[in-house]
């Protein structure tokens, strides 16, 4: 779990059947790090976001007895949680305006796509290990999704899906799931075509980014606290 501790970004560590705290670890930073991600050995995977002035974002990697294995930093305006490659040797970050490859195994940079561009969102890996990032041109309220090879190879940008607020989700044909303010499309994740588009409810900004189910139904909440 992520917090503040002391105006310290802050990972806490309980035990799952009594709720026992096993360990907290300080990463820094002025506020709580981004939605961990674990990986099969227990290896934790974070970000601390710097505060809106921009300051140092920190990506991290913790052991499962709760000490530190290695630390990136730079000095940007963003940060955001982090993906893993299909066999876990590589970490994916959005940093505001680029997007980065990590080593899991020691914290080097594998490498990094820039791009004319704002990283909205958290990335997603499919099946294909593609990285799958939304991006938007804000002054223009366009969203579009990008698709990255493991290797960093720029694969294809998708026809623009308006104002996207969330990261893109997978159904079971490895289709992508993404919303935006007023639509929710379906794309392929071969080249970025869309397949469909549906209007949701008018006025209600659609907050959260998509979840699917085992049988394909896809869920998003808006910003009246409806779930459709």
């Amino acid at each position: 779990i992520c917090s503040n501790s002391s105006v310290q970004g802050t990972i806490s560590a309980f035990e799952s059947l009594n709720g026992q705290k096993k360990w907290s670890f300080v990463i820094g930073g002025p506020t709580p790090c981004t939605d961990p991600v674990i990986d099969k050995n227990g290896t934790i995977y974070t970000a601390v976001p710097p505060p809106i002035n921009a300051q140092t974002a920190i990506v991290i990697a913790i052991n499962p007895d709760g000490t530190e294995r290695w630390r990136y930093e730079e000095s940007n305006l963003s940060a955001s949680s982090s993906a893993l490659s299909n066999d876990e040797s590589q970490v994916y970050v959005a940093l505001y305006d680029h997007l980065i490859a990590i080593s899991a195994l020691d914290g080097s940079i594998l490498w990094t796509q820039n791009g004319n561009f704002v990283f909205s969102m958290a990335p997603v890996v499919d099946s294909r290990d593609r990285v799958l990032i939304t991006s938007i041109f804000s002054l223009q309220d366009l969203g579009f999704i990008n698709a990255f090879s493991k290797t960093g190879v720029a694969l294809w940008t998708s026809p623009s899906v308006g104002p996207v607020q969330g990261s893109p989700a997978l159904n079971s044909q490895n289709q992508i799931i993404v919303a935006s303010r007023n639509k929710l499309f379906t794309l392929d994740s071969f080249d970025g075509t869309i397949f469909s588009s549906i209007f949701l409810s008018p006025g209600q900004a659609q907050v959260s980014h998509p979840a699917i189910d085992k049988d394909d139904s896809v869920y998003i909440t808006f910003a009246s606290g409806e779930i459709s």
